[in-house]
């Protein structure tokens, strides 16, 4: 848990040292020296740029797993929820077909 509250905080800080250029900037772009606002220091702007030095199918796999971390549920919802339907149905069906065309209407 330590891990990824300490992960977080280096993302945060990493989008705050980002988005801290372009607030100045739009507060007051006279204070501030053209080096600064042109920075292209890819350090600052990627939190994660140690990561970048991992092949490209590594870095696909964590993506990949993220992705799924918060997919899943989503996923798994809509597969149990079309589950229902189907064993509605069914079990519909084996009342009467009068009764299988009004569930079908609905």
């Amino acid at each position: 848990m330590n891990l990824f509250i300490s992960k977080a905080v280096s993302i945060i800080r990493g989008l705050l040292t980002t988005h801290s250029t372009v607030l100045l900037l739009s507060t007051s772009a006279a204070d501030i020296p053209a080096q600064k606002i042109m920075n292209n220091n890819n350090e600052e702007r990627l939190p994660n740029s140690k990561e970048g030095k991992k092949s490209l199918k590594w870095r696909i796999w964590v993506e990949s797993k993220k992705t799924l971390r918060v997919a899943f549920p989503a996923m798994l919802f809509r597969v149990f929820s079309f589950g229902m339907v189907v064993v509605t149905q069914s079990f519909v069906g084996h009342i009467g077909e009068i009764e299988l065309a009004a569930f079908a209407l609905t």
